[in-house]
C-alpha cells in the first residue's frame, strides 16, 4: 500500500516524460530490487509484464542518467585555479564518458573536474535530481517525505539536506533591509528529548530552552537570525539586526525595549505599536500582520524539519529564508541554488557525514 501510494505521488510531481527503455535504463532496472518483482529471465504473463514495465519506467524516470544539458551546465563553470593546491597552472585534459570536462594541474599533478570539492563531487545520482528535492522542500515537505517521493534511501535524504545547509551557509550575510522595516522576535522550542530537565521538570515560558529568532522584513527581503539567547537583550539585538538594517530606515515593531539600541546607533525613525492595541486587532487589520505571517510560516516550516540542537538552528533558518523569500519565485530559487552550489567549495563525503552522527 505504501509502495503504490508513493508512486502515485511521484507521477503527480514528476517532470520526466516516460520514454522507451534503453540499455542504461535496463541496467538500472536490474539493480533496483525494490522495483523488480519478477525475474527478468523468466517467462512473464501479460499482466506481470505490464507491472514490471510500469514500475521500471517509474524508477528510471525518478533516477535519470546524466543528460547533455546537465553536462553543459557543469562544464560552464569557469575554472581559474586548482581546487587541491590553488595553482593557476591548469590545462584541460579531455572529457569523461558522460561529457564532464577534465582538468590537470601541472603543479600538484592531480586531475579534477568542475564538480571537485563541491556538494556534487563523488555523487552517484545526477545533479538534476536536486531539482525535485528542492521543489519538495520549497513545498514544505519533510526530508523523509521528499526522499520517499524521489525514491531514495532515507540516509540519502538527510545527507542531501546537510549538503543543502552547506550551500546556504552565510546566505543572509549580505542582506540589508531599507525603507519600512518590520521587526519582531519569535521563539522556537527545542524538541522534548533535546531539552534539559532541571529537577525532572520541563522549563516553561521564555526560558533557556526557548530559542529567540530575530525576524525582519521590508516586504522584499527577509532575514531569520538566531539571536542565541532566550530573552532579547541590547547586545543580542545589536548582534542580530545591526548589520542587516540600513541607516535612516523606519523601524516598525512592538514596544520591545531592546530595539531602542538600533534606533540610536543607526539613526532610525521608529513606529511603535503597543501590545494593548494589538490585542484588539484581528489578522486582517493588525499592523504587524506582515511579520506575524512570517512567524507562522517559519514555525510551520520548522515543524517539518524538527529534532535539532541549538547549534543547528541557524542552518534551518537559512533554509527557511531560502524557501520563504518573496523576492524570488520557484524557478529563480532553483537557478540561484544550483549556481551557488556549483561555485561553492563545500565538499561533504557520505561516510564522513555519518561518522559525525555516531
Amino acid at each position: 500500500k505504501s509502495f503504490f501510494r508513493t508512486h502515485e505521488s511521484c507521477l503527480a510531481v514528476s517532470s520526466w516524460v516516460l520514454k522507451k527503455p534503453n540499455r542504461q535504463m535496463n541496467k538500472n532496472f536490474k539493480k533496483a530490487k525494490l522495483h523488480n518483482f519478477y525475474e527478468q529471465n523468466s517467462n512473464l504473463s501479460l499482466v506481470k509484464s505490464l507491472i514490471s514495465e510500469t514500475t521500471g519506467f517509474w524508477y528510471n524516470n525518478k533516477h535519470p542518467i546524466l543528460s547533455d544539458t546537465e553536462a553543459k551546465f557543469i562544464n560552464s563553470k569557469i575554472i581559474e585555479s586548482c581546487p587541491h593546491c590553488g595553482s593557476s597552472q591548469i590545462v584541460k585534459n579531455g572529457k569523461r564518458k558522460d561529457g564532464i570536462q577534465r582538468y590537470f594541474c601541472n603543479d600538484c599533478k592531480s586531475y579534477f573536474t568542475p564538480m571537485t570539492n563541491t556538494v556534487f563531487d563523488a555523487r552517484k545520482i545526477p545533479v538534476s535530481e536536486w531539482i525535485e528535492f528542492l521543489i519538495n522542500i520549497i513545498q514544505f515537505h519533510s526530508t523523509k517525505s521528499s526522499t520517499e517521493l524521489n525514491q531514495n534511501a532515507i540516509t540519502t535524504g538527510f545527507y542531501r539536506l546537510e549538503k543543502t545547509f552547506l550551500v546556504l551557509k552565510n546566505c543572509q550575510k549580505d542582506i540589508i533591509l531599507g525603507g519600512n522595516v518590520y521587526i519582531d522576535e519569535t521563539f522556537i522550542s527545542l524538541n522534548k528529548n533535546k531539552k534539559k530537565k532541571p529537577r525532572e521538570k520541563y522549563l516553561r515560558g521564555i526560558s533557556r530552552n526557548k530559542n529567540c529568532v530575530a525576524v525582519a522584513t521590508n516586504k522584499k527581503e527577509i532575514i531569520f537570525i538566531d539571536a542565541k539567547c532566550s530573552k532579547l537583550s541590547f547586545k543580542a539585538c545589536r548582534n542580530a539586526y545591526k548589520s542587516h538594517i540600513k541607516e535612516g530606515s523606519t523601524l516598525i515593531g512592538d514596544a520591545e525595549k531592546s530595539h531602542n539600541i538600533l534606533c540610536k546607533e543607526l539613526n532610525l525613525s521608529s513606529v511603535t505599536i503597543a501590545s494593548e492595541v494589538l490585542k484588539d486587532e484581528d489578522d486582517t487589520t493588525n499592523p504587524l500582520r506582515t511579520i506575524n505571517k512570517l512567524h507562522y510560516f517559519l514555525k510551520l516550516f520548522l515543524s517539518a524539519h524538527k529534532n535539532f540542537y541549538k547549534s543547528e538552528l541557524q542552518d534551518r533558518l537559512n533554509l527557511a529564508r531560502f524557501v520563504l523569500t518573496p523576492s524570488m519565485d520557484m524557478p529563480m530559487k532553483l537557478e540561484w541554488f544550483l549556481t551557488r552550489a556549483l561555485n561553492s567549495p563545500n565538499l561533504l563525503r557520505f561516510r564522513r557525514f555519518y561518522e559525525k552522527k555516531r
